[in-house]
């Protein structure tokens, strides 16, 4: 009725066998995602590898009195000096990879309060360096009386030295404990085309490419 004993050792071995064959595909499966998400970690770090060497800071800057005058002079074909009057306030803008970026957007606002509008700073190429782009004095000004939100796009442009290297400066200092005002986000495309933002607290996302 219940077999012989020969056929009850051929039953369980047949069970073992396939105990065993689904452990090992088990194990197997959970080995593949395994390596599959060391893959994907991998591939991550290698896309984000340009976009981590990215930052932008507010900075003091102390100009060169000879380079302001230029700065100022080739402004006020377009300015009046008001306008034209740089601040000591600026953004470093770092690129420590071996490659440019492009469409660079700093966002320079309230750190303390992002809800209110930033001044808006564009670079269509970022070389590898650092750069800084300074703030004009009424620039500051909206920021500080939290007038920014009044400002066009052409506004933003005019709200901004052209960029310059470090050897236009004196010195530059980093305002670590600035509150007023500060970066409040960076986007950038990197040398693979993808878009990127680091936001206010420098966690890097990334985003959808500008239209």
């Amino acid at each position: 009725m219940w077999g012989s004993y020969p056929e009850w050792i051929s039953a369980i071995t047949a069970i073992g066998a396939l105990i065993f064959a689904a452990t090992a595909w088990i194990r197997a499966k959970k080995m593949l995602q395994l390596e599959q998400r060391r893959d994907g970690k991998a591939l991550d770090r290698e896309r984000e590898r340009q976009a981590r060497c990215i930052a932008a800071w507010v900075v003091g800057v102390r100009w060169l009195p000879e380079v302001k005058e230029q700065v100022m002079e080739k402004d006020r074909k377009y300015r009046d000096d008001e306008e034209a009057e740089p601040s000591g306030v600026g953004v470093m803008i770092a690129n420590s990879s071996d490659a440019p970026v492009y469409d660079v957007r700093v966002e320079f606002g309230n750190p303390m309060d992002t809800d209110v509008a930033a001044v808006r700073a564009e670079v269509p190429t970022l070389p590898p360096g650092q750069w800084i782009k300074v703030l004009r004095e009424h620039a500051r000004q909206r920021i500080l009386t939290g007038a920014a939100d009044e400002l066009d796009a052409l506004d933003h442009q005019r709200s901004w030295v052209f960029l310059q290297g470090e050897q236009s400066f004196e010195s530059t200092t980093p305002l670590a404990d600035a509150r007023k005002y500060g970066v409040v986000g960076i986007e950038f495309t990197d040398s693979r085309e993808n878009r990127w933002r680091r936001d206010v607290r420098g966690r890097l996302t990334l985003t959808e490419p500008r239209q």
